[in-house]
C-alpha cells in the first residue's frame, strides 16, 4: 500500500513540474500559427507588411519628468534633468519640439525658463526625442506661507467660556477597562443608541 501511494504522489508531483511547460509550448504553436495565417505572398506586400511593426517598434512614446536645465529656441529643444531609475543617477534629456507638439501651462518654448518642473510624453524618431506634450509644472500658491492674522484681543474675550455656551451633542465613548459598552448619541431630547 506504501508503494502504490509514494507512487501516486510521485505521479501528481512530476505532473506538477511538466504540466506548465506542455501548456506553454501549446500557447507558443498557437501564436506560430496566427503568424503564418498573416504571411502575404509577394515580397512588395511583404515590406507594405513589415513597414507599419518596424514604425511602431521605433515610435514607441516615452515620458519623462524632471527639471529644465536649457532652452533652445533657435534649435527648437529643451535639456531637463531626470533621474534614472536604473541607476540613480541624474541624467540629462534632450528634447526635440516640432509643430506637433503641445505645450500645456505655457503658450510657447520662450516661456519655459530654467528650474522649471516638467512632464515630457515623447517619441524617439530616428535616435531623436521628439516631444509630443510638454507639461510645464505651476507654481503652486499654497507653498508660499499664508499671512497669520494674530488676534488684538486676548484669548479670553475671543473663545467664550464653555459654561456659557449652549449644550453641543456629546459621544459616549467606551473605557477599555470596564469592559463592552454601547456607544450612545443624545441630539437635544433624542438618544440614538
Amino acid at each position: 500500500m506504501s508503494v502504490l501511494r509514494s507512487a501516486f504522489v510521485l505521479g501528481i508531483a512530476l505532473f506538477m513540474v511538466v504540466a506548465p511547460f506542455a501548456f506553454a509550448q501549446e500557447e507558443q504553436e498557437a501564436g506560430l500559427a496566427a503568424v503564418e495565417q498573416e504571411i502575404v505572398s509577394t515580397p512588395a506586400e511583404q515590406e507594405i507588411v513589415a513597414a507599419p511593426v518596424e514604425q511602431a517598434m521605433e515610435e514607441r512614446s516615452e515620458w519623462v519628468w524632471g527639471e529644465v536645465v536649457s532652452v533652445d529656441s533657435d534649435n527648437k529643444q529643451l535639456t531637463i534633468q531626470r533621474l534614472d531609475y536604473d541607476t540613480y543617477e541624474e541624467v540629462q534629456t534632450v528634447l526635440k519640439i516640432d509643430d506637433k507638439t503641445l505645450l500645456e501651462n505655457v503658450t510657447d518654448l520662450g516661456q519655459i525658463k530654467p528650474g522649471d518642473h516638467v512632464t515630457v510624453d515623447y517619441k524617439i524618431l530616428n535616435g531623436d526625442n521628439v516631444a509630443g506634450l510638454i507639461v510645464v509644472e505651476k507654481k503652486d500658491e499654497q507653498e508660499q506661507p499664508e499671512a497669520v492674522l494674530v488676534p488684538e484681543a486676548p484669548v479670553e474675550e475671543i473663545v467664550p467660556d464653555m459654561a456659557e455656551t449652549e449644550a453641543l451633542p456629546s459621544t459616549v465613548m467606551p473605557s477599555l477597562d470596564d469592559g463592552p459598552q454601547v456607544n450612545s448619541v443624545s441630539y437635544g431630547d433624542e438618544a440614538v443608541e
